[in-house]
């Protein structure tokens, strides 16, 4: 059975992505893989190895029991496996190494926002997991409002692998009974409006009996064009897919990063290269 991985810190931010994982973990039959990534806060540099490995022994007794009552007052009536993990280490590189030893499906992680220091912490392992995980990530902001799955809009730039990356995306749709919206954003400078729209409809050509539009707004950059649409229509889901590396910096180290993970009120899904 594949899996769907939820990295915890006990917040109420990590409990609504868990309650978001297990409602996709349901939909698309896989287990839970629930990880603590834990660090010692209070050890000293002058401290033997066997204090250290006695520290790090209660700290994941401590975890596991944490994990323990999380399962029993969120999962009670998960169908499939859970399984409880407590990992010491560098909560990103873990996520991302748990992640490729059990050939997960999906990560699912929790991110505060910008509401106060703790949020820049988290934002980074939010953006470093996005980066280098193999597998896609679901970014869920604590201000998300989440609802059933019905219309998941993909952003799309009209680029390589497009109709393999729709393909990917409808079959998830399918399973949560959900629309597919392609939407591109087309430049308000660039001419040749009608290339765009000529691409949108032979994209379409490859999902003729699929639950699918393709919708084109007008906006100078990819914030403005989203956030257009989504003022007229209903989203439940927003994916992007990284394309490449330089399509990833790009899209990640501007402003967008601390729209889509810090300021964005939908669940986000970032689809790997």
């Amino acid at each position: 059975m594949k899996s769907v991985i939820v990295p915890t810190d006990f917040s109420d931010t990590a409990k609504k992505a868990l309650v978001f994982a297990s409602t996709v973990a349901q939909n698309l039959n896989l287990d839970l893989v629930l990880l603590h990534v834990f660090n010692l806060t209070g050890s000293l540099p002058y401290e033997s190895p066997s204090q250290i490995e006695q520290e790090i022994y209660e700290a994941q007794k401590a975890s596991d029991k944490q994990l323990a009552i999380l399962k029993n007052q969120c999962l009670a009536e998960f169908k499939n496996e859970v399984k409880l993990l407590s990992i010491y280490g560098v909560i990103s590189e873990v996520i991302v190494q748990v992640s490729e030893q059990v050939k997960a499906d999906f990560i699912v992680m929790g991110t505060r926002g910008a509401k106060d220091i703790w949020s820049n912490i988290m934002g980074s392992n939010t953006y470093q997991v996005v980066k280098n995980s193999i597998c896609p990530v679901f970014v869920i902001p604590d201000t998300a409002d989440i609802q059933d799955m019905k219309n998941i809009i993909y952003a799309s730039d009209y680029t390589n692998n497009e109709v393999k990356i729709v393909r990917n995306i409808v079959d998830i749709a399918d399973r949560f009974k959900a629309k597919t919206n392609i939407l591109h954003i087309h430049d308000v400078e660039e001419p040749n409006l009608a290339d765009d729209e000529t691409l949108g409809d032979w994209l379409l050509t490859f999902f003729e009996n699929e639950n699918i539009e393709s919708h084109i707004t007008l906006g100078s950059n990819a914030i403005e064009g989203i956030e257009k649409y989504l003022q007229k229509n209903q989203g439940d889901l927003l994916v992007l897919a990284m394309k490449d590396r330089a399509f990833f910096d790009n899209l990640f180290h501007t402003s967008v990063t601390k729209h889509f993970i810090q300021d964005f009120k939908m669940p986000l899904l970032v689809l790997p290269k």
